[in-house]
């Protein structure tokens, strides 16, 4: 069952700024200190100038407290670093980061993992040393996020007083166990624990909170991912969990993403040159009701958000059960009950389709019905089918509509009907739809006027490719303004679509404002 996104109908908690005008703060990990070391928590951020440079962080420490809220001043704890992961050993912080490498020409080179320990007195830390950790350490063909000059996202979890785990890669999956004993100066890795691939349909899973207990045998990491959606880069989170003990194997994760980044805010608002909506968890600690995360956002802010237990219960599946994205080219592609098989037909490109059905996904959650006017080769029916309890697809060419009954077919979609398209959408007699999705352009004005009475009973979120005349575009916008439709083009590189939201269902899709 489809669960939606924590985050589509609430807001994060979002910090006021530290220092506002002249740092952006982001990306923050947190870590719990025992009494011993003085109790309380501990976040640390990076902090970047303002206008930010690519490479040139900082990393900062703070209190904060148990809603994981700024506490206290902070200070500066490293030079030159970013996106840092911590925890607690022994009497040690041992603090995980990357920076950037740059050549003689101070040309962006590459990433490297870096260590620094720290001794704890009173919850104030003091550096006792810091160094550069190998790059591919496993010798992988392809390491890291682009190849082996990459090394940053390794995530640290306590394996005993003396040793570390690092999660290298989520997939494939690694775990590498660090020597990390006070008493031994040299670092070194000590063992290796691969296993299977945590793959999902939201983009490549990196990075992560350090792990926190889940249950007695387990772990729990919140990864990020980002994919294609509609026109732009979104981050999404999901969780992992993992054995407590080696060899660490994975044994579930959230099918779907716990929490998606706003969809028009993004990055370039605090000047880096991309427009990509960013959120970034690097940090959670378990409170009463459940988890509660510390994530940057667009990298310029922090927030923190809480995912109650009993929420991720119901969201987590085994991992062998993990739904995959399955393609063929040829019409005849086989079967794999692994996740939903789309069909394509003579070599279409899918990725344009599958970021427009993922933006579906982001924005709407789940529904009553969804119509599919101009369906195509049917990648939206196919991939928002498990949304809605009913799918209308309509479309003119004979073999497309041949083709989107073999997929729902192939796929069990017996919720997904077929037709070639009514001179009028009311005439089918429609009730309980959500969604209506029109890829007709020029002959849109008319399609709509043969669905007003469904529009005015339904009220659906509407997606909209409008017409190619600019003028006749105007007069489809006019027309849903006049009828309490809230129009906003999807974006830059996508000025021809159009979301249409009913103003008086709002307050439901904070997500896409």
């Amino acid at each position: 069952m489809h669960r939606q996104p924590l985050n589509r109908q609430q807001d994060f908690k979002r910090w006021a700024p530290l220092a506002p005008g002249q740092w952006l703060d982001f990306n923050p990990t947190v870590v719990s200190l025992p009494d011993r070391l003085g109790g309380g928590r501990l976040a640390i951020i990076r902090r970047d100038h303002v206008p930010p440079q690519p490479g040139r962080g900082t990393l900062w420490v703070l209190p904060v407290d148990q809603q994981l809220r700024p506490d206290g001043t902070a200070e500066l704890l490293i030079g030159r670093g970013e996106d840092p992961r911590a925890l607690v050993l022994g009497d040690r912080l041992l603090v995980f980061y990357c920076v950037i490498d740059r050549d003689d020409a101070d040309a962006v080179a590459g990433s490297t993992m870096m260590l620094a320990e720290f001794a704890l007195a009173d919850g104030r830390p003091t550096l006792l040393q810091a160094f550069g950790l190998p790059k591919n350490p496993l010798q992988l063909a392809a390491a890291g996020d682009r190849g082996a000059v990459w090394e940053k996202n390794w995530v640290p979890f306590e394996i005993s007083p003396t040793q570390v785990g690092l999660i290298y890669s989520h997939d494939p999956w690694h775990v590498i166990a660090l020597d990390a004993d006070p008493a031994v100066e040299a670092r070194r890795f000590v063992g290796h624990f691969p296993g299977p691939s945590l793959s999902w349909r939201h983009g490549h899973i990196r990075g992560g909170t350090p792990p926190l207990p889940y249950g007695d045998d387990q772990l729990i990491t919140f990864f990020h991912s980002s994919a294609v959606v509609g026109s732009r880069k979104v981050y999404a989170v999901g969780a992992c969990l993992f054995d407590r003990a080696a060899p660490y194997t994975p044994r579930a994760l959230t099918r779907e993403p716990l929490l998606l980044a706003p969809y028009n805010s993004g990055a370039h608002r605090f000047g880096w040159p991309f427009a990509g909506s960013v959120v970034f968890p690097l940090g959670a600690q378990h409170e009463t009701a459940g988890y509660r995360l510390l994530a940057g956002l667009d990298d310029g802010e922090i927030a923190s958000f809480l995912v109650r237990d009993d929420q991720l219960a119901e969201r987590l599946d085994p991992v062998e059960a993990q739904a995959a994205l399955h393609c063929s080219d040829a019409d005849d592609g086989s079967w794999s009950p692994a996740g939903p098989l789309l069909l394509r037909a003579g070599g279409a490109a899918l990725a344009a389709d599958v970021a427009q059905a993922r933006f579906l996904q982001g924005l709407m959650g789940s529904g009553r019905g969804f119509v599919d006017w101009g369906a195509g080769d049917g990648t939206a029916s196919v991939l928002l089918a498990d949304r809605f309890d009913r799918v209308l697809a309509f479309e003119a060419a004979a073999p497309c509509r041949r083709l989107i009954e073999r997929q729902a077919a192939v796929n069990d979609l017996t919720h997904v009907q077929v037709q070639a398209p009514l001179m009028c959408i009311d005439d089918a007699g429609l009730d309980a739809v959500d969604l209506v999705r029109i890829d007709c352009r020029d002959t849109l004005p008319a399609v709509l006027a043969g669905a007003a009475q469904l529009l005015q009973r339904c009220r659906p979120v509407l997606f909209l490719h409008l017409p190619a005349d600019e003028g006749a575009a105007d007069a489809v916008i006019d027309a849903l303004t006049a009828d309490a439709f809230e129009c906003k083009r999807l974006a830059v590189h996508h000025p021809h679509w159009l979301v249409a939201l009913p103003a008086e269902r709002r307050a439901a899709w904070r997500w896409w404002y």
